[in-house]
This record gives C-alpha cells, structure tokens and sequence, in this order.
C-alpha cells in the first residue's frame, strides 16, 4: 500500500533494528489474514479514538484491516513521540501484552479504524495451529521489546535530582522488569 502520508516512518534506535524494520513491523499476506480471521473478534474505531494507552491492560494484539494506527511513547513531561504508523496487515503489540501486561505506549486511530482483536488466549491457539505465522508474529513483538529497552523508554519515568542514591536504587530496580527514563528536575536526562 503506497501511501505517501505513511511512506517515512519514524527510525527505529539501533542500525540492527532498522535493517530489520520487516521483521518489526511485517505485513501479514492475505492467507496469514485468514488465519488470524477465525481468532480475532473485528473492531472499528473512530479517526482519533484512543485504541489503546500506555499504563492500561490492552488484552492480546489488533491487525489493521483499513485506516491506520499511530503508536506514541510518552517522555513524562507531556512530550508524544511517534514510535510507528501501523498500516492494513500490520499488528499491535509487545511481548507483554501477550500475559496480560500493560500496553507501553498509546495507541490512535487514523481515519475509520477497522482491526482485528485477538486475545492472549485466541492469540496463544492462533500459534499453536499456524507454526509458521506464529513465529513471524512471536519474532515480532519480541523485536518490538528490544526496541522500547534499545530506547529506555515504554515504562516510568523517575523525575528526581541527580546523584540521589534512593533514584538509583528504585531505577536499577525497575530495570529489571521495565524499560524506565531518568529525568532531573532541570528536564535533563
């Protein structure tokens, strides 16, 4: 689908990543679409309806039937970065919205949304019957999770003054789990 609108999409943070662009952010064929048609539930939205939002339970992942679907991250301070335009045949999703977990970034509909809503549990069955649509899918959103962490971002933020051994601690703790930012009172990082 050639639309200029879309055509320049924002650059992912490492060279690896970006010469894996195709892999990040695939674009299911007509027969992968089938598949994916008989777990999912269809869903419409309106042009600039919140999809789905950072911090919020978004259960499973929405492959884009028509319209599109602006993916932003937040930076703490009211600052929206485009993260991806997702475009027809193209998908939701980060490996922890597979279990449940909260979606790292906001989601926004672009025109009349049509997507395709399957599950974490649909998705898991989807899997197991389609191996090999399974692993594009699962490679994916684990790519999709390598490129929050390669950004340090998708998670909280930690607004303190520098050098304070208590931000540190809670931010070293963080990691573990989450993606999170540091940012100084100043707005420094």
């Amino acid at each position: 689908m050639a639309n200029n609108e879309f055509d320049a999409q924002p650059p992912l943070p490492t060279e690896d990543l970006e010469r894996r662009r195709r892999q990040v952010y695939p674009t299911l064929n007509e027969q992968q679409m089938r598949h994916v048609r008989r777990y999912a539930i269809e869903r419409r939205f309106a042009d600039g309806e919140t999809v789905f939002r950072a911090g919020r339970l978004t259960s499973g992942i929405m492959v884009v039937l028509q319209g599109a679907i602006r993916d932003y991250c937040h930076d703490g301070f009211d600052n929206d970065q485009l993260m991806v335009t997702l475009l027809p045949g193209q998908f939701t999703g980060d490996v922890g919205q597979l279990s449940d977990r909260p979606a790292m970034s906001d989601g926004v509909a672009v025109g009349e949304l049509h997507v395709l809503h399957v599950s974490c549990d649909a998705f898991r069955a989807l899997v197991l019957a389609f191996p090999e649509l399974g692993e594009l899918l699962v490679r994916a959103l684990i790519l999709r999770s390598v490129s929050w962490l390669a950004r340090n971002s998708g998670g909280p933020v930690i607004i303190g003054p520098r050098g304070l051994g208590r931000i540190h601690a809670l931010q070293s703790f963080l990691d573990f789990e989450w993606p999170s930012a540091y940012r100084s009172r100043s707005g420094g990082r």
